[in-house]
């Protein structure tokens, strides 16, 4: 309740917030379908809208390692219902279906191992100047 009083006056903050977050949505489905369009299977976009968000909030349950196992399989179990990868046979669509949800997740696994070498490597003095700015702000707020 404290945290909706904090923003209750900046709300072109929760404005971009919402905006941003819209956008990486956006992008994690087009990671899928385009994923989908790689393997060669023919799935409207509206299936990701769908499936996606429930994906991902099933990948938020701590029954998983990492977000991974339970995502999958249940991404696995929607692309097999029927129509959604048109009409091919189960024994053809299971392998597939396994694909097109464990594939996104590795491209995702690959595009985070991108981002922790680059902060790892990155120039000294701009990690430098972030943790000097860092202990300015902190301590100014005391």
């Amino acid at each position: 309740v404290e945290v909706t009083h904090v923003y209750r006056r900046r709300w072109k903050s929760l404005v971009g917030i919402l905006v941003l977050a819209s956008v990486i949505q956006v992008l994690r489905i087009n990671v899928h379908w385009f994923s989908s369009m790689g393997l060669g299977c023919d799935i409207a976009p509206l299936y990701f809208f769908c499936f996606i968000p429930v994906i991902a909030l099933v990948g938020l349950i701590p029954l998983n390692i990492g977000g991974w196992g339970v995502p999958q399989s249940i991404g696995t179990y929607l692309y097999m219902l029927p129509g959604v990868l048109g009409a091919i046979s189960f024994e053809e669509a299971k392998p597939l279906a396994a694909s097109l949800a464990f594939l996104p997740s590795v491209i995702g696994l690959i595009v985070m191992l991108f981002g922790g070498v680059f902060i790892i490597y990155r120039p000294r003095e701009a990690s430098q100047k972030t943790s000097q700015a860092d202990l300015k702000n902190s301590s100014g707020r005391n």
